[in-house]
């Protein structure tokens, strides 16, 4: 088995100003969405914890698959709220968070995967957010053709799922002007 490195980064344009998407990509409610989206999952043994530890929030899940695939996750993010996100001297605001996976099948393969996520939010003229998303991930036991490929799946699934949280949080701050889906993302 191989190990495979990469890093993606996004960069779009968010309609709203930065404070209220940082307040919107900060507030507990995306917590809850992200647990009611893995409960809704067909699997078994299904568990979430979730923790604090000084600064940092701490999540842990696992859940079996119908196919006996054993997934695991920790996940760790700053507890901070959102006024106290970390800050550059260039005026962004930082958030980072780190997760660990592991996934274990019923014949004894095993894969570990490390994802280290950075977004930076900076004021842009006219209300609008520059975003820009940076995932490093290093997995462990591939097989040795995803050592070789590029991730084109992985970073086509990330940037649809950053394209529909830019369109939530526009429609959350009413700052979406129509029911096209429009993204700026470049």
């Amino acid at each position: 088995m191989a190990v495979r490195r990469w890093t993606s980064r996004t960069r779009a344009r968010v309609h709203g100003d930065v404070e209220s998407v940082i307040s919107w990509w900060t507030s507990p409610q995306r917590r809850t969405e992200l647990r009611e989206h893995f409960e809704s999952m067909d699997v078994s043994d299904f568990s979430y914890e979730e923790t604090l530890d000084g600064e940092q929030r701490i999540t842990e899940m696992g859940w079996t698959t119908r196919s006996g695939l054993q997934v695991s996750v920790r996940r760790v993010s700053s507890a901070r709220p959102h006024e106290a996100l970390e800050r550059t001297p260039d005026g962004r605001a930082v958030l980072r968070s780190q997760a660990v996976q592991t996934r274990r099948w019923p014949d004894g393969r095993e894969r570990l995967s490390r994802t280290a996520s950075v977004l930076e939010f900076r004021e842009l003229s006219a209300g609008r957010t520059h975003l820009r998303a940076t995932l490093a991930r290093y997995k462990e036991g591939v097989p040795w053709w995803e050592k070789i490929l590029p991730p084109n799946n992985e970073r086509r699934h990330r940037r649809m799922h950053l394209k529909d949280e830019i369109a939530k949080c526009e429609h959350d701050l009413g700052t979406r002007k129509s029911a096209k889906r429009w993204f700026a993302i470049y």
